[in-house]
């Protein structure tokens, strides 16, 4: 038998198979995708409903939990009042003493008791902030 036509054998056979694959891979996807009309609920739809004194219960927490809400949100309104404020001071400590601008509050000073100032590292405009090793990023 001559070697070209067994090529050509060949070659139609994987043709072939790759029809079938792509045949069977077609069926079985068209099974599997569910009908446009969703049939209708034999059964109708259940109703839940708490009793009147679950209800007035319910009732009670949620208005604990509005009012809840509101004073979370007037302690975070008093406390960031509180932080303008303590940062208005340190401005008026720094012009009172005629520190430079550059002079800034430790951030960890509303955590901690103690108060320190310290003089904040200048960067040239245009240049990043350098690594600890010393190299720019």
């Amino acid at each position: 038998m001559n070697p070209k036509w067994i090529m050509v054998g060949m070659g139609w056979a994987c043709v072939l198979m790759l029809v079938f694959l792509v045949v069977i891979g077609w069926r079985s996807q068209a099974q599997s995708v569910p009908a446009t009309n969703p049939p209708a609920p034999t059964t109708p739809a259940a109703t839940y409903e708490p009793t009147e004194v679950e209800n007035l219960s319910l009732q009670v927490k949620q208005r604990d939990a509005v009012l809840a809400q509101v004073a979370l949100a007037q302690a975070s309104a008093n406390f960031h009042k509180a932080v303008a404020d303590f940062n208005a001071q340190v401005e008026i400590v720094k012009k009172a003493h005629g520190w430079p601008a550059t002079v800034e509050v430790d951030p960890t000073a509303l955590r901690n008791n103690e108060i320190k100032f310290f003089l904040a590292p200048t960067r040239e405009p245009g240049r990043k902030p350098a690594e600890k090793d010393g190299t720019a990023k």
